[in-house]
């Protein structure tokens, strides 16, 4: 992961947004047919059913301040002036699926028009007001924009706070993109995957080859999910990067190398504002790959073998090492942590990964397959992952994370 200093975190949620909706509902069809509004309003609330379906991993912070009564402030409340009454969201993704099937029923309705939207962008302003209004983007998509932590004070890093405003349509848009690139809201913060470099034009995304964008979009939309469900750390660039590969490997989706790299936002609440802590550009084809090949070799020795069953040692030994970490920076002095046992040989393993080095990866598995028999034996390893360490020490599973780098 290579660490980026700016934002153009709007940008981007609107590109993607935009991406999804010509991959799966505009790739060839022109703007002034008729269908174009039913066809957009449908995306919208599949992709809302969808993820209604995942609601467990979706939790997030709550709409609040200015933020909450800017949208739904009685008479006031622009987003109940447009969509009427019912349940208000709480959350900020409760807030983005309320939006996109707010609008689409309004699209449905004949009462606002997708062409016309698109086509009325002038400077920060995005769309046509509808019944008079237009709506600033949620906090934690705004906010970004214009704080980076780059001090222990909050400073401005983007420039004037640009009031950009949006119509239904662009907001839905917006909303689509953001919880297309959701990696989850954990250990206090926002996980937020883009693909930048997409044009944030439906005329420049509609320029990109069909099969180049479905590949970005699909491979998004896998990756997200796997961040969701496993929430990998970030407290460390191997162990995050191995944990979102592994529960990539188990999802059975490929990830062409071609869509790679993508950029994380983690973005937290400090000082009441949501601000960009970190950005990192992410590119786990090569681990992906590994496990892949990894797995292919054991399956030729177990018949039967699943995927997650095959994996299980490896997540293993990097959730060991996220957990010595993390014990390290609870205890802060070294010695009362003690000596990581696994973190050591983690790091050396994502390096042999990533660089197809067999030698570094044998050297690193003797040293650390000699300190886990002594741990095993001494009981110094958590109940929780001795069956599953066991099983990584045994001469099958060294032998096939050796043939993995090797093929």
């Amino acid at each position: 992961m290579t660490v980026s200093l700016t934002t153009g975190l709007f940008s981007e949620l609107v590109s993607q947004g935009l991406a999804y909706l010509y991959v799966y509902s505009l790739y060839g069809v022109p703007l002034d047919d008729p269908s174009v509004d039913q066809r957009v309003a449908d995306i919208f609330e599949y992709v809302v059913k969808e993820l209604e379906r995942d609601k467990e991993y979706l939790a997030s912070s709550e709409v609040a301040g200015h933020f909450k009564s800017h949208y739904f402030a009685g008479d006031r409340g622009v987003l109940l002036r447009w969509y009427g009454g019912g349940e208000q969201p709480a959350q900020h993704t409760e807030l983005m699926l309320y939006v996109m099937k707010g609008t689409a029923g309004l699209l449905r309705q004949g009462q606002v028009s997708f062409a016309k939207s698109m086509q009325a962008v002038s400077g920060l302003s995005y769309g046509v007001p509808f019944k008079g209004l237009m709506a600033i983007p949620p906090a934690i998509i705004k906010q970004p924009e214009f704080y980076e932590k780059q001090t222990l004070f909050l400073k401005p890093t983007s420039g004037p706070d640009a009031d950009i405003e949006v119509d239904p349509v662009w907001f839905a848009v917006l909303a689509l993109g953001f919880m297309l690139g959701f990696g989850g809201y954990y250990d206090g913060a926002y996980h937020v995957f883009t693909k930048p470099g997409l044009p944030p034009t439906l005329e420049g995304v509609s320029a990109v080859p069909l099969d180049k964008l479905k590949d970005i979009v699909d491979s998004l939309s896998t990756l997200t999910a796997a961040s969701r469900r496993e929430r990998p750390t970030t407290v460390s660039e191997e162990i995050f990067a191995l944990q979102l590969s592994i529960a990539v490997a188990k999802s059975e989706r490929a990830l062409p190398r071609e869509v790679f790299p993508f950029c994380l936002y983690e973005i937290e609440y400090i000082a009441n504002t949501y601000t960009l802590t970190r950005s990192v550009f992410v590119n786990i084809e090569p681990l992906v790959t590994y496990f892949e090949k990894y797995y292919e070799v054991l399956r030729k020795e177990v018949t039967g073998l699943s995927k997650e069953e095959a994996l299980k040692p490896l997540k293993a030994v990097v959730g060991l090492a996220a957990r010595e970490l993390s014990e390290r920076f609870k205890q802060r002095a070294s010695r009362e942590a003690g000596e990581p046992l696994a973190y050591l040989f983690v790091k050396d393993f994502y390096r042999a990964v990533m660089s197809g080095n067999a030698r570094l990866l044998e050297e690193s598995l003797l040293r650390f397959l000699r300190e886990l028999d002594v741990a095993l034996h001494a009981r110094e390893v958590p109940r929780e992952y001795r069956d599953d360490l066991q099983r990584f020490r045994g001469e099958r599973n060294v032998k096939a994370m050796v043939e993995a780098v090797l093929r």
